[in-house]
């Protein structure tokens, strides 16, 4: 049955463009507020970029953040990586 989950894919762009696709099988506002308190430091990528506007927390708003497609949970990381 886990194969029938929803996941996401997902892209984040920074204030300084910079672009980050990820995928969850959260809904996505449980893993912004993931990113949101920093415990994403193995993506140091975009731990990096978010840590730099956590400190002027109004800046977080500035950051672009669009569900790409919602799809079983196998079919995730394929896309995600196909995509782009």
């Amino acid at each position: 049955m886990s194969d029938l989950k929803i996941g996401r894919v997902y892209m984040i762009t920074s204030p300084s463009n910079k672009v980050y696709v990820g995928s969850t099988i959260q809904a996505f506002k449980n893993r912004w507020k993931f990113y949101h308190t920093l415990n994403c430091k193995q993506q140091r990528k975009l731990y990096n970029s978010l840590k730099n506007m956590v400190l002027k927390i109004m800046y977080l708003k500035n950051y672009v953040k669009v569900i790409l497609m919602k799809c079983l949970i196998k079919k995730v990381n394929l896309l995600k990586f196909t995509m782009f």
